[in-house]
């Protein structure tokens, strides 16, 4: 594979119109910039770590130091962080000092620093709660002047939230990612279930979505499965959950964002649907 290009400040002219969103994974950061106001101009960019460089906070900081447009004065900035140690919590629980307690009873294994991230979803009276290595949230807390910083979740359930009150039948929206599969399922305005599985082939990530149909009492005759994320998972995965319930669709990509540029659809989904959920 070629070797790509730096992004450089002199790929766009004011970076003050312009707006960052990173996604931070085990083995990579994966970045969007996009305009505010012209169309077509969209950056799509995936950096694997140095396999050579130690820890994952020195690979980023690599990463960020050798593209230096990453650290443009930009109208905003948002990192999406893949994170284990969370939970999703209701509203009167997303105080400090509970998501504290919260988070050191579920993960009494993992030091809680200066670390504990907060996603509050006001219209769904829930909330993400996180923990992420102290050293990464203190890097791009500092490096970007207090960025918005999102457990997936928490850009998914905002953007499903509103598709969920199309049509009358009830829906489970998956976002398929690698080895991870995310779960979100509504009733009305409130939220019935966030959660995150980790998988290695696509059949776990049916037995999974079907195993939280059936907690829910979802029909299989009725309700319908949705699907976005990784196309080539979706297109494995799908197949499979045919078998079990008859509504089983991938999510329409939304319209809003073809005009953003072409690469739109190769981007992450969770990425592209940041701007969405204003």
């Amino acid at each position: 594979m070629a070797e790509q290009e730096p992004l450089k400040n002199e790929l766009i002219d004011n970076p003050q119109l312009w707006r960052l969103a990173m996604k931070v994974l085990p083995n990579r950061l994966d970045v969007l910039i996009y305009s505010t106001v012209e169309d077509g101009a969209l950056i799509v960019r995936s950096f694997t770590y140095d396999e050579s460089i130690p820890t994952q906070l020195r690979a980023i900081q690599e990463i960020i130091y050798n593209n230096p447009l990453l650290t443009a004065p930009f109208d905003r900035v948002d990192v999406v962080m893949v994170e284990s140690t969370f939970t999703t919590v209701p509203m009167e629980l997303a105080d400090e000092e509970s998501a504290y307690a919260i988070l050191s009873e579920l993960y009494p294994q993992n030091k809680l620093e200066d670390n504990l991230v907060i996603n509050h979803i006001p219209r769904l009276g829930a909330a993400i709660i996180m923990a992420p290595p102290q050293e990464l949230v203190a890097f791009f807390r500092r490096t970007f002047d207090n960025p918005g910083i999102y457990h997936p979740l928490s850009v998914l359930t905002n953007y499903f939230h509103s598709k969920n009150r199309q049509g009358n039948t009830r829906k489970l929206f998956i976002h398929l990612d690698e080895d991870r599969v995310n779960i979100m399922a509504f009733s009305r305005d409130n939220l019935r279930l966030a959660n995150t599985f980790h998988i290695k082939e696509a059949s776990d990530a049916a037995y999974y979505i079907i195993s939280v149909r059936d907690i829910l009492e979802m029909s299989p005759y009725e309700d319908e499965i949705l699907l976005a994320g990784d196309p080539s998972l979706r297109e494995k995965v799908m197949p499979i959950l045919r078998k079990y319930n008859s509504f089983v669709m991938p999510v329409i990509f939304p319209s809003a964002m073809f005009k953003a540029g072409k690469d739109a659809m190769s981007a992450p989904f969770d990425l592209i649907v940041i701007p969405l959920c204003e």
